[in-house]
Parts: C-alpha cells; structure tokens; sequence
C-alpha cells in the first residue's frame, strides 16, 4: 500500500484506481497522499483520527450524496478541517483518487 500511496503521490499510477485498493490504505499511506496533493494542512488532523483507506472510502461515498454539504460538514465538524478551502481541495483530490485521475 505504501509503494502504491507513492506512486499515486509521484503521480506515476495510470488505469482506473479499484475501490479496495484505495481501501487499503494505512493511516501512513494516507498522509503520504495528503502530502503529494498540497494537502499536508490536513495531515496531522487525519492521522490524528485514525483516517485511512476505508475512511476515505467512506468520505467518498458520502461525497456522491446529493447533498455535498454532507461530507464539507463531516471534514469541519470531526475532523476539524477548518479552512474551507482545503476541504473543498481534499474533496476535489479524494474524487480524482477514486476515479483514476490521480
């Protein structure tokens, strides 16, 4: 999971990402994401509460919701993402993770 979590932070993984892939993250694996993303501000925060590959899953579920709010509130609230604009970033990046993008 590291390798990969480095490779997706090089930018160097190319097809589709598959949902258990990303699911099996480690907390490491996530903040090395975070980082390669220009979203180290958020880092401590999600190793802080535990936030791995399935959490992310989860957050991305919630994102599809068609009420977006949702998951904005979820990152300001549990998470204390406070600055609005890295969560809308890290929504922006957890969409591009499980869509192949990046």
């Amino acid at each position: 999971a590291v390798a990969m979590a480095e490779r997706e932070a090089n930018g160097e993984a190319n097809g589709s990402r598959r949902q258990t892939d990303v699911e099996g993250m480690g907390i490491s694996d996530v903040s090395q994401w975070l980082e390669g993303r220009r979203l180290g501000s958020l880092r401590d925060t999600f190793a802080a509460h535990e936030v791995d590959g399935r959490s992310l899953s989860v957050m991305f579920r919630m994102s599809l919701q068609d009420d977006k709010r949702l998951l904005l509130d979820y990152l300001e609230s549990r998470l204390d993402a406070q600055r609005f604009g890295a969560a809308l970033a890290f929504v922006g990046e957890l969409h591009s993770l499980f869509e192949g993008q990046g």
